[in-house]
């Protein structure tokens, strides 16, 4: 606290904020899209796909933790955010409850067909 006083007085404002590293921001936003993918369609793959998935996530939040002081926690990103983005279609929170409350024969349909393979290919699963 001292020290972000201390530089605050001696070089103003602008100093002191981090310049936001591109690296970061893109494991930040493919951070999202893993935890919206098992968010999404996690209950629904087989248990192999599902190891893989979590594998990835395990492997993506590691990542994330050696660049930043402060792992992606659910504050960053609570339970019930989406962030998934397939060709023109952006999920979202309530693609979330729709998916996973009651499923129509569409949504059911939508999750195998398009959400599922865009995921396992994410993780370089096929």
């Amino acid at each position: 606290m001292l020290d972000s006083l201390i530089a605050l007085a001696l070089l103003g404002a602008p100093a002191l904020a981090a310049p936001v590293d591109p690296d970061l921001t893109s494991l930040e936003a493919h951070h999202r899209e893993l935890l919206s993918c098992d968010r999404l369609v996690g209950s629904w793959l087989q248990e192999d796909e599902y190891m893989a998935m979590h594998t990835a996530i395990g492997d993506s939040r590691l990542g994330l933790e050696a660049l930043r002081p402060m792992p992606f926690d659910d504050q960053t990103f609570p339970p019930e955010a989406i962030d998934l983005t397939i060709g023109e279609t952006t999920y979202a929170s309530a693609d979330l409850i729709r998916m996973t409350d009651h499923p129509a024969e569409a949504d059911v349909r939508e999750a195998y067909l398009t959400i599922r393979p865009h995921c396992m290919r994410l993780i370089g699963y096929f």
